[in-house]
């Protein structure tokens, strides 16, 4: 998916060596099939229709099978339907970098296959599924659904007003998803709002990331993926994903859609570093002082600094954003209120409106009688 100016500033700042290094990745992006390219309009069985996402690990295109699949793509393709009527998929065409020291043939799509083998089995609505893992032209591709429906950053870039807990029940959604992930030992390593899709009010986690397992050989600027700005201290320090690592990512993700910001934010790396060494941050409380103090704590908790004081799980995540969900919004306000606002407030709505009009009905008497 493409990255935001302030997204790409801070992946630049890895280390000191990654503006080298992201200039020679996009001089051999120059010379891989781009979307105006005839080479790319056909990839095996597949016509390339659209490309829909790109990153420093591949390409992302809206594809339409052909007549004939592979093997490995009739296997898949078992694992659910493609999520839309059309019948199209996602092709992610990885990049030269991702699978560079599989020089041997056959050897690259071998690596993808021996991750996509891990990959849960068992469908799950909450969770993109793998159908087919492929190498056509010299390129290896994973091949995915493709799921109609906006983005949660789509969401949040159009302004939509939405209400927490809509958000928290897609987000209970997606942890459910993930702890589905996580129980085949798979992680995702790259959870952000822009790889999260609703469709018909089901959140869909999307796009999980192959770098880790076939980075090992390339360069550090592909083998850390994931967005800065979304990946938990130990990771962006470059420590090995964890389901900790994800349930920070998924905290954040939640926070962004909720304010539009970041709980520790920054436009290099660097400082994100420092920042998130030094405990600076700001807290959900801090960001939407309106939002119920359960939603607070949750939030807080998976997002946490500390990984010791994280949530433990992606299914605990789940099972607390359901309660958080539910909270009554009134009587949450009530118990933050000062005293003298409180009486007030813990009276039940129907009571609250009733005497709001029993004084706008005796304010509209008076003016009357006083002509």
């Amino acid at each position: 998916m493409s990255r935001t100016p302030e997204q790409k500033a801070s992946f630049r700042a890895l280390d000191p060596d990654m503006e080298q290094r992201l200039r020679s990745k996009r001089d051999r992006a120059r010379r891989e099939p781009g979307p105006g390219d005839s080479a790319a309009q056909s990839w095996g069985p597949y016509t390339l229709t659209e490309m829909v996402g790109e990153g420093p690990a591949a390409r992302a295109w809206r594809a339409r099978p052909g007549d004939v699949g592979t093997e490995l793509g009739d296997v898949g393709a078992e694992l659910g339907d493609t999520g839309t009527e059309s019948g199209d998929l996602v092709v992610k065409l990885l990049r030269n970098a991702v699978v560079k020291g599989y020089e041997e043939p056959g050897a690259r799509v071998a690596a993808a296959r021996t991750w996509w083998e891990s990959y849960p089995r068992t469908p799950h609505e909450n969770l993109i599924a793998i159908q087919a893992v492929e190498e056509h032209a010299g390129k290896t591709g994973i091949i995915m659904p493709w799921i109609d429906g906006p983005t949660l950053d789509m969401m949040v870039r159009d302004r939509a007003k939405l209400p927490f807990a809509t958000v928290l029940s897609w987000g209970a959604q997606v942890a459910r998803g993930l702890s589905h992930l996580h129980a085949a030992g798979v992680i995702h390593d790259d959870i952000e709002p822009r790889n999260v899709v609703v469709r018909d009010d089901t959140a869909v986690l999307m796009d999980p990331s192959v770098t880790r397992a076939l980075g090992d050989g390339g360069d550090r600027a592909v083998a850390l993926s994931g967005t800065p700005l979304f990946m938990s201290p130990e990771r962006i320090t470059g420590a090995a994903p964890s389901v900790s690592s994800d349930i920070y990512s998924l905290g954040v993700t939640l926070y962004y859609v909720l304010t539009g910001s970041y709980p520790v934010r920054g436009p290099l790396v660097r400082r994100l570093r420092e920042d998130h060494a030094a405990g600076q941050r700001t807290s959900l409380a801090e960001a939407a002082p309106h939002m119920p103090r359960l939603v607070v704590d949750v939030i807080d908790r998976a997002c946490a600094l500390d990984p010791n004081q994280r949530t433990a799980t992606a299914e605990d995540l789940a099972h607390a954003l359901d309660q958080a969900k539910a909270v009554d919004v009134n009587a949450d306000r009530a118990a933050r209120a000062p005293a003298w606002q409180r009486w007030w407030l813990e009276l039940p709505t129907p009571v609250r409106r009733a005497i709001w009009g029993g004084l706008v009905l005796a304010f509209i008497v008076a003016l009357l009688l006083r002509d």
